[in-house]
């Protein structure tokens, strides 16, 4: 059974939206499926609020450090809980965009 062009493109288009948003989901939240994400979000939690989580995990280069060193962020967060109240606020003033 043939549809007619139009139909076809539309159904087209709605997968096309469909791959690029499960691409880009699955690309936001990359860093929780490393082996090291358990324990930095244990510390995260230890450290900070879910208000500054929220801001944290807003920033793109944020989401990539954890991404690429999780351990550097595991590291201070185990040496220091004041470095993150400086980090936040590093992303409020648009330092981490």
């Amino acid at each position: 059974m043939y549809m007619p062009h139009d139909i076809e493109e539309l159904i087209y288009q709605h997968y096309s939206v469909q791959v690029i948003q499960s691409h880009v989901r699955r690309w936001f939240v990359s860093h929780t499926r490393r082996l090291e994400w358990k324990r930095l979000l244990a510390l995260l939690c230890s450290a900070i609020g879910s208000n500054e989580y929220t801001l944290l995990q807003s920033s793109r280069l944020v989401r990539r450090e954890w991404r690429t060193e999780p351990t550097s962020w595991i590291a201070t967060l185990s040496a220091e809980n004041t470095a993150m109240v400086d980090i936040c606020e590093e992303v409020k003033e648009g330092l981490w965009r």
